[in-house]
């Protein structure tokens, strides 16, 4: 039995001592709170008990997971009992330390129903018959109970179980069952951080804005401590809409890209078309800027890789035609759609040396395209400054570009 005991000892003194090194997360799952309630002994045949009165501490640990969780109990309380034949009496004192392992079967919220087993540790004494010391039993424990919050941090707990003793002790009654007591008790519990449970919320927009006005401070701290099912959700719906947003943007840039090309090819309307015959998934109608002879067949080569996404098959192309002829009015096309292939595989930092070459031709029709370009891929790598100049000079050195109303809106951020 003193093994039993010293076991049982151990496991919580570990417990006890662990605590301190974790005691931000530790502190932010304990609840405490105070209790009341009765005991009565079912110990050998013919013995008559009574129900006794009980109180104690109750400590309640749950884990993130929301399933698990560790019921810690002080208590002090009576049994007693009598054998009207053979006239003894018995009403013993206990003192009982508990650890309970509850499983809750529902997800937390008002109402939170558990199970839990355990063992105890159980120090009595009997003050009138027989006169002694005090002695150490110990106990198995199967029970259940009920927690319902009356706020978020304030909750009414209901408990039963029954205690199996390792030995007979508690009746005076010797030979027979080992002893064992129905215990149940009540009481309020007290939770360092709010619990979870969305019937608080008056309504899901009220619920919905407050989750968006705390988002980026959720960020910035450890995700696990925030880990609640209407957390999850709303993070899960706001990375779904970003990536949305992502995708439509693609699209609304390669059709600008597109429209582009047209421009181009109407200011050179005397110049061929791109061929029919582009790879798959590419736009058949998709047209090209080209001047007259090599040059033009080339360059319409290289636009139609980019829109193949062939970035390195650009950059090779467009680079051969500027060193070829530098002079050519469409060498600024050339060196922007450099820019544009390296953007396009992400490599902003060339993307950057690429796009800054296309500002020594000042007669590009491509200046506004390229400084809002170099604003965006600044951006990327996290220059801001850079970011902020190109962008000025673009609101004000073209305000009636197309580009001035996103170029506002980035500016606005910075």
């Amino acid at each position: 039995m003193k093994k039993f005991s010293h076991l049982v000892l151990i496991v919580l003194g570990t417990i006890i001592l662990k605590a301190p090194h974790t005691y931000g997360e530790f502190k932010d799952n304990l609840g405490i709170g105070g209790t009341l309630g009765f005991q009565k002994l079912y110990g050998d045949g013919g013995v008559e008990s009574k129900f006794s009165p009980v109180g104690g501490i109750l400590a309640n640990y749950t884990f993130r997971n929301k399933n698990f969780g560790i019921i810690t109990g002080l208590t002090l309380g009576w049994l007693e009992s009598a054998h009207p034949v053979m006239n003894k009496h018995a009403a013993p004192n206990l003192l009982s330390l508990d650890i309970l392992g509850a499983f809750w079967l529902l997800p937390q919220q008002v109402v939170n129903p558990y199970i839990y087993i355990g063992l105890g540790v159980i120090n009595f004494s009997y003050p009138a018959n027989p006169p002694g010391g005090r002695y150490m039993d110990g106990a198995f424990i199967i029970g259940g109970g009920m927690e319902y919050m009356l706020n978020p941090q304030l909750g009414l707990n209901v408990l039963m179980d029954y205690r199996y003793t390792t030995g007979d002790d508690f009746d005076l009654m010797h030979g027979g069952t080992t002893d064992g007591y129905l215990h149940a008790r009540a009481g309020v519990t007290y939770y360092f951080r709010p619990r979870n449970a969305s019937d608080w919320a008056t309504t899901k927009d009220t619920q919905l804005d407050a989750d968006l006005a705390n988002l980026d401070e959720m960020d910035s701290r450890n995700q696990s401590d925030y880990a609640t099912d209407d957390f999850v959700t709303l993070k899960a719906r706001i990375d779904e809409l970003n990536e949305m947003i992502a995708e439509k943007e693609n699209e609304i840039r390669e059709t600008k890209l597109l429209i582009d090309a047209k421009k181009e090819e109407l200011a050179n309307p005397s110049l061929p078309e791109i061929p029919p015959s582009l790879p798959e998934g590419t736009n058949s109608n998709m047209p090209s800027v080209v001047t007259s002879g090599e040059f033009s067949a080339d360059y319409t080569a290289a636009l139609e890789r980019f829109f193949a996404k062939d970035y390195d098959g650009v950059i090779s192309v467009m680079t051969t035609l500027i060193q070829r002829e530098p002079q050519n009015s469409l060498a600024g096309n050339c060196q922007y759609w450099i820019g544009e292939a390296y953007n396009g595989k992400r490599d902003y930092q060339n993307a950057i040396s690429a796009f800054e070459k296309v500002l020594n031709y000042q007669n590009s029709p491509k200046i506004d395209d390229t400084l809002m370009m170099l604003g965006k891929c600044n951006l990327n790598v996290g220059d801001q400054e850079s970011a902020r100049k190109y962008l000025t000079q673009l609101v004000e050195q073209f305000p009636t570009s197309e580009y001035v109303v996103k170029a506002e809106e980035y500016l606005a951020k910075l």
